[in-house]
């Protein structure tokens, strides 16, 4: 049996057994799991970003304002700019990876005043720096334009498994998931003066996935 065909009767197994499909989904979670910045701008992190987008990606720290929201880095740099009065948004991805199986681009902005830059936003995760990738030259939008989220899995059985998720995500995440408003996410995301004091992200009802 061919490789095509074994993985579509894998496919079909997969959607009559709940329990594989269960298992499959576990596993492809796994993909997610010790998500860092890219330790270089290795061959494999350049072909992802070239992927996305015609600008060159660059590693630029993490520098919080005490009131910076988790989750909220549009709002984050539109804060930055109101208080400092000077800047404007720039759009991008910040990239991410687990190692050799597996990278996503998750919809970032950061703040720019010609060329100087910074990163007002902080992750969950405690990043010190990341990796911003920032929009191909010929992007016309606002920061909900930009795509969310773009993953990429390396090998055949981790292409497999996140198409797994990808297809549980799009039947029964993305239709059921709320998002909040702008202010919505100002009021409930934790503050950096918060996470810096032990607070931590948990999950409510209403999402903020506008981006980073």
């Amino acid at each position: 049996m061919g490789k095509n065909s074994r993985l579509k009767k894998e496919r079909r197994n997969t959607a009559a057994n709940p329990y594989m499909a269960q298992q499959k989904l576990y596993a492809a979670n796994g993909l997610f799991r010790d998500l860092t910045t890219p330790p270089e701008l290795s061959n494999s992190v350049l072909a992802f970003c070239q992927s996305l987008s015609d600008q060159a990606p660059f590693y630029i720290a993490c520098e919080p304002e005490v009131w910076s929201r988790l989750g909220c880095c549009d709002s984050n740099v539109e804060e930055y700019i109101r208080q400092t009065g000077c800047g404007k948004s720039a759009f991008g991805f910040r990239v991410w990876t687990n190692g050799p199986n597996y990278m996503e681009a998750e919809s970032h902005a950061i703040w720019r005043d010609g060329n100087a830059c910074r990163d007002v936003s902080f992750s969950n995760e405690g990043e010190n720096r990341i990796l911003f990738l920032p929009v191909s030259s010929s992007f016309v939008g606002e920061f909900d334009d930009v795509p969310k989220k773009v993953r990429k899995a390396y090998g055949k059985e981790n292409i497999e498994l996140l198409k797994v998720y990808e297809d549980y995500e799009a039947r029964y995440v993305i239709p059921n998931r709320q998002q909040m408003s702008r202010a919505e996410a100002w009021d409930h995301m934790l503050t950096y003066e918060q996470w810096v004091n032990g607070e931590r992200y948990t999950p409510i009802v209403k999402q903020a996935v506008r981006g980073s």
